[in-house]
């Protein structure tokens, strides 16, 4: 067997390797580059394979940047829910959440790529990502439980807690900075405000 035939063998995969593999340098692109200079020509090159192959995969740019976006935000979720299992549980739920989310979202670079991918959510809701989400509310109603609130014995009530964090850390992420002169003394203050108020809603 010839050097280049050898090299052919060894480089083939299989459609969900290859398709991998393409993700993985997606996002690699996205995160070092950023989202402005997503370009598919760099997917394919960093990816080591072409353009028409990348476009036979996922059939179009569009469609790649969705299952980007998916993976990434998957990814952040289940870094999040990790963390939330290696707290001793006897410290808070709700503040650890609060304080976790608030945290990874304000990274310049998690909250660009978030930006991003909210902006590239317009058609159905991002692949697997419902499902991390899940993930995340059932770790917190675990945790809650421990703690004795009895009201999160209704899987909704730490979904709802989920929501109103999520968009609250999103909103301070996007526009935190622009109304930060409403409260200038405490610009920090938001996720202990936010902790209080989900507590005192908690039997």
């Amino acid at each position: 067997m010839s050097s280049s035939q050898g090299d052919r063998v060894r480089s083939r995969r299989t459609p969900e390797a290859a398709r991998a593999n393409i993700l993985l340098a997606a996002e690699d692109l996205l995160r070092s580059e950023g989202p402005d200079n997503f370009r598919l020509a760099e997917v394919a090159r960093r990816a080591g394979t072409t353009h028409s192959n990348v476009i036979a995969h996922f059939g179009s740019v569009i469609a790649l940047q969705r299952h980007t976006a998916a993976r990434i935000a998957h990814t952040l979720i289940g870094e999040i829910a990790a963390r939330m299992q290696e707290q001793n549980l006897d410290t808070e739920p709700v503040h650890d959440v609060v304080q976790t989310l608030f945290a990874a979202l304000a990274l310049p670079s998690n909250r660009r790529l978030f930006a991003w991918i909210f902006l590239h959510d317009q058609a159905e809701p991002l692949p697997g990502v419902a499902e991390a989400l899940l993930a995340l509310r059932d770790i917190t109603q675990r945790r809650l439980l421990a703690r004795g609130k009895v009201s999160a014995a209704d899987p909704a009530v730490a979904g709802r807690i989920i929501q109103l964090v999520i968009a609250a850390a999103v909103g301070q992420a996007m526009a935190g900075r622009y109304v930060e002169s409403l409260a200038p003394d405490a610009p920090d203050a938001l996720p202990g405000l936010i902790t209080q108020l989900l507590y005192e809603g908690l039997a």
